[in-house]
């Protein structure tokens, strides 16, 4: 009886310290951030993002999308209040274009699992001597829950949304730049 104490004792005492840890030592939030220079007519890249359909050939294009993932939309097609929902295996989501300001920018809100994750995601649009300049930018929180945030340490959660941001909007200048031809 002794030892089963002790021994509840040092998990409890363990689970607390990697709560307090996690608290203290890892963020809680982050932000991602990624550009693109895209020689082409500010309306056409404007326009590929404002519509959520269009991202199937650049945004999702890269991605190997899970087999069980179920994609619908609604609202408007393009600007604010356009809605692209899913559903898979492995998580639910929406994500919703709250504002739409023409050739200037897109502000954006996902939600994922329920609401136990919010994003904030943001694309600038501006002209330079190269083209359109896109800033693709996401902010968002892992909460108070400290699993989330050793997860997302672990797994590098900012440099693989980094590196998808990054390919994405390759595949958004490939795609402008082909049409605009």
């Amino acid at each position: 009886m002794k030892s089963f104490r002790f021994f509840s004792l040092g998990v409890l005492a363990s689970i607390l310290l990697l709560c307090v840890s996690s608290w203290v030592f890892l963020p809680g939030n982050y932000e991602v951030q990624q550009e693109v220079v895209v020689d082409s007519e500010i309306s056409d890249v404007f326009a590929q993002v404002n519509e959520l359909r269009n991202w199937e050939k650049w945004a999702f294009s890269n991605a190997s999308l899970d087999s069980t993932l179920v994609a619908s939309f609604e609202g408007p097609a393009f600007g604010e209040g356009a809605i692209y929902s899913w559903q898979s295996e492995s998580g639910d989501g929406r994500m919703e274009i709250v504002k739409s300001l023409p050739k200037k920018r897109i502000e954006m809100r996902a939600i994922m699992q329920e609401g136990a994750f919010i994003s904030d995601i943001s694309f600038d649009f501006s002209p330079n001597k190269d083209g359109i300049l896109v800033v693709w930018k996401e902010c968002g929180e892992f909460g108070w829950n400290p699993l989330n945030r050793f997860v997302a340490y672990l797994l590098d959660f900012e440099g693989k949304i980094a590196e998808n941001y990054k390919q994405s909007l390759t595949e958004l200048k490939t795609v402008c730049e082909q049409s605009g031809n």
